[in-house]
């Protein structure tokens, strides 16, 4: 097992893709991943993050250690229904580009079991329950009158 940056990264294929994207000159959204995964299979979820650390690699089993300086940049986890689906998908998108000449997919297996996700918005989507809160309760984004 690997563990990159506190993130469980894995070796055996599981569901859950872990997904590095370099050279990320336009945005990427929940949206423009679900087009680029979902040929391959039922996209349950999509959780993205801007990450940015010290990587640390540990070979758990040999207990050998390395630690590289660098920014890990924009991730996303993605959630498929089916191994089979991640397993595929990987196998057809690792190191293709989202855009000609940028966005380019490095993709890992999690060792997650299963994402949580609480809102449906431009970061986070559960495609299983599409009745999810954009934002927290409470929260809005109405701008307050001036008195």
């Amino acid at each position: 097992m690997l563990v990159c940056c506190g993130a469980s990264v894995g070796t055996q294929p599981n569901r859950i893709l872990l997904v590095t994207i370099h050279q990320m000159v336009y945005p990427i959204t929940v949206d423009v991943l679900q087009q680029v995964f979902s040929p391959h299979g039922f996209v349950e979820k999509i959780v993205t993050f801007q990450k940015s650390a010290v990587l640390m690699w540990f070979i758990v089993e040999r207990s050998v250690s390395s630690e590289y300086t660098c920014s890990v940049g924009f991730q996303a986890l993605i959630q498929y229904q089916s191994r089979h689906s991640a397993v595929t998908a990987r196998n057809l998108l690792q190191g293709r580009n989202i855009y000609d000449g940028c966005c380019q997919l490095d993709i890992q297996f999690s060792n997650l079991d299963e994402l949580q996700v609480n809102y449906n918005n431009d970061r986070t989507r559960d495609f299983t329950n599409p009745s999810l809160p954009s934002e927290p309760k409470g929260r809005s984004s109405q701008v307050c009158p001036e008195y």
